[in-house]
């Protein structure tokens, strides 16, 4: 049988109601499933097993596997279902949670409102788990630092999917390369470390001071290659890159820019089939052919006024053979 231990300054027992209640410095201790509470009050009903804790929460998960689960929170509620095997908890007020698996950090999350779901098999192993993360939200994991205002993460083991959406103010930091992205959307599929980022997205290359805006970004972290899509920006010092498509190559710190690029370097404009920017060395080197114009001071360099071909003062064309340095 469960043996659970509670204490607390106050108790008061309801037997039609099938309700107890425990006030003042609460402590409760489930030796079965390692588990210990903390808190102010405690509302549980024995027959639906609905526990409401109030004021400093803290609930710590001891698995037998060496999994540790911290809970934090104003107000937390379980509510399990044994039936449906399933177990819903919400964490409202300063809610927090924290995972550590085999004695090393996993996962970390924080926000105004947490709401985790939990369905089970038969033999009592997870398999659909979603947590979402509503107001002010923060996730850290062993690869990134993330925040949004709303965060949803969604687990079904039978079905193979494992799911992240980060929604409204959306920052991904990959806590290795300290390389940054931002929108207003992204989704993240962890099983095949893809990235989406939408809703006027930006991604910052760390170390080497590189820019790059797009209308879609798409990351795949197994292969450490990032992809921009539509009206492709670029910025690093003096020099702005404008294209179609651009690829970059993490690993080589090398982006690729295509579909009509444009460089402008100070006042020079200079039009190829392929432009590619060497991000750690700061170089920009001009494949196939290329041409180039003298643009005057007063020409806004601003992404929604890139510079046409019309606007050329003066020109020429070259045939390289070969990559151009600049």
């Amino acid at each position: 049988k469960e043996q659970t231990v509670i204490v607390g300054q106050t108790m008061e027992r309801y037997t039609k109601t099938n309700t107890l209640i425990v006030t003042g410095g609460v402590r409760v201790v489930r030796h079965k499933d390692g588990t210990t509470i903390v808190a102010q009050k405690m509302n549980y009903n024995s027959k639906t097993k609905k526990m409401i804790l109030i004021g400093n929460v803290v609930v710590t998960e001891k698995k037998k596997n060496g999994r540790i689960r911290i809970i934090k929170g104003d107000h937390v509620v379980f509510t399990p279902d044994k039936k449906k095997r399933t177990e819903l908890m919400v964490i409202t007020g300063n809610g927090f949670v924290k995972e550590i698996r085999k004695g090393k950090f996993y996962r970390q999350a924080s926000a105004n409102k947490i709401r985790y779901f939990v369905k089970k098999n038969k033999d009592k192993k997870k398999i659909i788990e979603n947590i979402y993360l509503f107001g002010f939200a923060r996730m850290i994991t062993k690869k990134q630092n993330a925040r949004a205002m709303k965060i949803i993460m969604k687990k079904n083991v039978p079905k193979k999917i494992e799911n992240v959406e980060f929604v409204t103010k959306v920052y991904i930091q990959d806590r290795k390369s300290k390389d940054e992205m931002r929108g207003g959307y992204a989704f993240y599929n962890k099983i095949s470390e893809i990235m989406r980022v939408t809703e006027n997205p930006s991604f910052y290359v760390y170390k080497d001071k590189a820019m790059i805006y797009s209308d879609i970004i798409k990351s795949y972290r197994k292969v450490k290659k990032v992809f921009f899509i539509g009206d492709v920006e670029i910025v690093q010092e003096d020099k702005k890159m404008y294209g179609e498509k651009a690829l970059f190559k993490e690993k080589q710190k090398k982006i690729i820019i295509t579909g009509e690029p444009v460089l402008i370097d100070k006042n020079n404009i200079t039009y190829a089939e392929t432009v590619t920017l060497l991000t750690k060395k700061k170089e920009v080197r001009l494949s196939s052919r290329f041409r180039g114009t003298i643009m005057s001071e007063e020409t806004p360099q601003r992404r929604t006024q890139q510079p046409t071909r019309e606007d050329r003062i003066d020109g020429y064309i070259g045939d390289t053979g070969g990559p151009e340095v600049l």
